[in-house]
Order: structure tokens, then sequence, then C-alpha cells
């Protein structure tokens, strides 16, 4: 996270897609932090032999992390849904075309 500020200058010098990428870069990072636990301990079960602990695995990781990370993320910390957002500013760009 070092470079959050600017790996957005990569691809656009506009200031509001600097602010949005800085903004989305902390979620990202914690989002791919958080997908790596179900993968990880789905291959040590299966490796391990435990072949029948999987759907196990993959009903905690996603019921018991997910939709309370979820629920917090959007409900409580007022995050809400980015896709909303993202359609409208793919729909004024497209018009610019």
């Amino acid at each position: 996270m070092i470079f959050h500020n600017e790996i957005a200058l990569i691809f656009s010098f506009s200031k509001t897609v600097l602010e949005a990428v800085n903004k989305l870069s902390v979620l990202l990072a914690f989002t791919v932090l958080l997908n790596s636990v179900q993968p990880v301990l789905s291959g040590v079960a299966i490796g391990s032999g435990w072949q029948a602990y999987v759907a196990y695995i993959n009903l905690g990781c996603y019921y018991l992390i997910g939709v309370p990370l979820g629920f917090l993320m959007g409900w409580v910390f007022d995050l809400g849904v980015m896709a909303e957002k993202a359609t409208a500013h793919v729909n004024k760009w497209a018009n610019r075309i």
C-alpha cells in the first residue's frame, strides 16, 4: 500500500480517477487478503486427505465470514454498493466517445 496514491497515474492523470483509485485501493487490498483464506484452507484440507471437510470450510468462509463482513461494510460502515456509481461513470464516458 506504499503506492496507493500513485498507482492510478499509470492509467490516468484525471483527479477524479486518482481519488477513486486511492479510495478503493485499501478495500481492494483487504478483499484480496480475505479471499486468500478459503483457497488456502481448502487446499490444506484436500492435501491432508480431508476432502469431506472442504464443503464445511467453504460454507464457513462464505457464510460465517463473508456475509457478516458484507453486512458490516454495507450497512454499519455505510460503504454501500459501488456498482451504481461505476455504471453511471461508464455511461458518462461512453457518451463522450
